[in-house]
């Protein structure tokens, strides 16, 4: 661990083993359906473009500039919480002949992709955008609909823990219903919060210096702790028989 300030740290493995680097920043969010399809549909629509990079071509260009770096944005559900995190890979300074400037470049592609999202004149994220990624979303789930084995697993684990977060899964209709007023809102009521901080790689001093520089004073915290709320014993065996078209 190191310290970055009085309130933050960087937890980090440090390791020449790789050629390439690893960043994760995460945030550990309760599962709501009221703010859940927000935060699934939003890092879709921050990973496309950012306003420095204002089309997905120049974030692919940047990328590739930085020697194939890999930035994302994604969530994964784990029991009663939603974890969201800001993703980026990217080859070692140390491999290319020392000094600094790809990690600088690929924190500063991460921050970007966070702190400064394209918004149209109202302040909002571009209903366009807002639509494909949810176009995108809703794709996905029908997919895994059309997936027996995925579906029966799904079906299984929201009947099992039914009226507990670990029963959710986001709908269809969930998505429908998200705005870009919405997915706004809880944008920035997420800016407010700080990220756990995880690298794996040889300069981990440099990474915990750059942090607060790139993301803001107070934007990296500590780690939340995940204690998962118990599901209590249903009390009974549930027979479900449900016919479906494969």
């Amino acid at each position: 661990e190191l310290r970055i300030d009085d309130r933050s740290k960087l937890c980090a493995v440090r390791t020449k083993k790789f050629k390439r680097s690893s960043l994760f920043l995460t945030r550990v969010l309760d599962i709501d359906p009221e703010t859940t399809p927000c935060d699934v549909i939003l890092c879709r629509v921050l990973g496309r473009k950012t306003a420095d990079y204002p089309s997905s071509a120049a974030l692919s260009r940047r990328c590739e500039e930085l020697y194939g770096a890999v930035p994302d944005c994604f969530v994964n559900f784990l029991g009663d919480k939603l974890i969201m995190v800001l993703y980026a890979d990217f080859v070692s300074d140390s491999v290319m002949g020392g000094g600094d400037g790809i990690i600088r470049g690929a924190m500063s592609l991460l921050a970007s992709i966070w702190r400064a999202p394209v918004l149209d004149e109202n302040g909002l994220f571009p209903a366009d955008e807002v639509a494909r990624a949810k176009q995108g979303v809703c794709n996905d789930i029908r997919s895994s609909e059309n997936d027996p084995g995925a579906y029966a697993s799904r079906k299984c684990r929201e009947l099992a823990c039914a009226g507990y977060p670990q029963g959710y899964s986001v709908k269809v209709d969930d998505v429908e219903r998200v705005t870009p007023e919405r997915l706004t809102a809880r944008y920035r009521e997420l800016l407010s919060g700080s990220f756990g901080a995880f690298y794996v790689g040889d300069s981990p001093e440099l990474v915990a210096k750059l942090l607060p520089a790139y993301f803001g004073e107070g934007c990296v915290g500590g780690f939340t702790p995940l204690n998962p709320r118990p599901v209590l014993p249903h009390g009974g065996v549930q027979r479900v028989d449900e016919a479906r078209r494969v």
